[in-house]
């Protein structure tokens, strides 16, 4: 029949054993590969809110100098309502003078399971405006104003002046000149202030007034036109309003109930009862005055503005009641943005193979959990909490008109891979997604490498290593397209369980000649 000293390769149809067998096979490698993931939903982050306040008894909006001012920080969340911390957060605080000057910084935190931070300041120095910022970076910031008022100084005659003889008596002016001294020196006065007080005759009046100016308490109704000439500067901008902003730099949404505090500083205290005209070109003011009392710097509470459209909103100063001489030193610009109510962090898919990568998604949602596209840049930040594979960028950032971003996780081996995510003002989350070894595409890639080694040995028989040739083959052409090596084809066709046996096929059919191929694609091959 055949000569002893020749091999042929005669296949033959695999018995009921062997086809059950690798039935089995194929099973039990889907099975593996499909064990339960105990997290695999998108993760949500909620927006959370830091509230200040100065916390007194009262409801005034100043301490006195020498006083350490107490304050009062609150988580709140979307609708402003307190909510409790689900974690330990870290809060910066920052206290600057009125011309900006940072004068303290210290930390505090906010404990896990309660819902506000109270602490004292150091002591007050000198009078004046004082801003409060708090920052974290998972929470959006917050801050307030607050005014340090001077104590007031009981009125009495000096000693001096009962014990003058009528011949050693100065003139008028030189006494007026010398107490208003005494009083610019008590209460930080500017010495821009004229003293001229025309005839009056009594030096005790020019201290009142410049008492009343800085709001001791003390009244001065019976002589009106002489605390106006204490108020009467040497120069045009002398007496000038400014608007400020609460939180002074983070923008706010435009939701309608994310409002910022608006207040003017002015920069002498108030001669009298002052009300303040503003308009704004958008947005919803909840009231159009602010109030400054007498001998205030600050006005006595803040008015509220909001917005439902995102856009800047530009505020404005009208006039004031009484006609007094106030220049706007600017106009305050605020800025709403889009309304982000949470964040969405998510693996897909949330279980790979080692020989493949899973995207993480990070895409932005409104109230109604619909996804609302970001009217300005918006970082991410990934954190990757194991040591079996990489990210492709650490951070990423979503463009203005773009409502998602992501990024790139390539394993290196197998197991859980846990990833954290966050964007300034929401919470960190985490997703977590599984690597698994490969059986089934691997035990797929040896049928396919197996039988494009058998039937090259069919077409042309010359040895029987000509078949396991081919499953290695077939593996290598299937790993080369998996990772890029050959760009022909797409990654998501290679992935499919049917082409992990076609593609197979082609490399053990081509045999060694595989190898020709990838080392041209890669340029090692001359």
């Amino acid at each position: 029949m055949f000569p002893h000293n020749k091999l042929l390769f005669q296949p033959q149809l695999p018995t009921r054993g062997a086809f059950l067998f690798i039935i089995f096979l194929v099973i039990f490698t889907s099975l593996a590969e499909t064990a339960p993931l105990n997290q695999m939903a998108e993760q949500r982050s909620s927006i959370l809110k830091l509230d200040v306040k100065l916390d007194t008894k009262s409801k005034e909006n100043f301490v006195y100098v020498g006083d350490g001012p107490t304050i009062k920080v609150r988580l709140v969340d979307k609708k402003n309502n307190q909510t409790s911390a689900g974690k330990d957060f870290k809060i910066s605080i920052t206290v600057k003078s009125q011309k900006g000057d940072t004068v303290e910084q210290r930390e505090v935190t906010i404990k896990a399971g309660t819902d506000s931070v109270t602490f004292q300041l150091y002591p007050s120095k000198q009078p004046g405006v004082l801003e409060v910022q708090a920052q974290q970076p998972e929470l959006l910031e917050g801050g307030t104003l607050f005014a340090v008022k001077s104590r007031a100084i009981p009125k009495t005659t000096p000693a001096r002046r009962t014990i003058r003889s009528r011949r050693s008596k100065p003139p008028v002016e030189n006494l007026i000149t010398q107490e208003s001294d005494l009083w610019r020196n008590a209460y930080g006065l500017p010495r821009n202030i004229k003293t001229s007080f025309g005839d009056a005759r009594d030096s005790d009046l020019a201290a009142q007034a410049l008492l009343d100016q800085k709001g001791s308490g003390e009244t001065s109704e019976t002589n009106p036109k002489l605390m106006k000439a204490a108020f009467e500067t040497s120069g045009e901008d002398d007496f000038v309003l400014t608007f400020r902003k609460m939180p002074p730099e983070r923008a706010l949404m435009a939701d309608g109930k994310d409002a910022a505090d608006i207040s003017v500083v002015l920069s002498q205290p108030a001669p009298e009862n002052i009300v303040i005209y503003l308009a704004a070109n958008g947005g919803k003011l909840q009231s159009t005055t602010l109030s400054v009392t007498k001998g205030q710097l600050l006005s006595d509470s803040p008015v509220q503005l909001t917005s439902d459209h995102a856009g800047t909103v530009r505020l404005h100063f009208i006039r004031s009641e009484p006609n007094v001489r106030l220049q706007a030193k600017n106009e305050l610009e605020v800025q709403f943005a889009a309304p982000i109510d949470n964040v969405g962090f998510s693996a897909t898919p949330p279980m790979i193979p080692l020989i493949d990568k899973a995207e993480i998604i990070v895409r932005l949602y409104d109230a109604n959990h619909t996804p609302v596209n970001t009217d300005q840049e918006r970082k991410v930040s990934f954190e990757l909490n194991s040591p079996i594979g990489s990210l492709q960028d650490q951070s990423i950032s979503i463009k203005p008109g773009n409502f998602e971003g992501r990024t790139s996780f390539i394993p290196t081996a197998r197991g859980d891979v846990s990833i954290t995510a966050f964007m300034t003002g929401f919470e960190k989350r985490e997703v977590t997604l599984r690597v698994t070894t490969p059986l089934l595409l691997l035990f797929l890639s040896a049928i396919g490498g197996f039988l494009g080694g058998s039937i090259a040995y069919k077409v042309k028989p010359e040895t029987l290593w000509r078949i396991p040739i081919g499953v290695i083959t077939g593996f290598v052409l299937y790993w080369a397209c998996l990772f890029g090596l050959i760009s022909h084809i797409p990654r998501f066709a290679v992935l499919n369980q049917i082409s992990a046996v076609v593609v197979p096929i082609l490399g053990g059919w081509l045999g060694t000649e595989v190898f020709t191929i990838i080392l041209k694609k890669t340029g090692a091959h001359p």
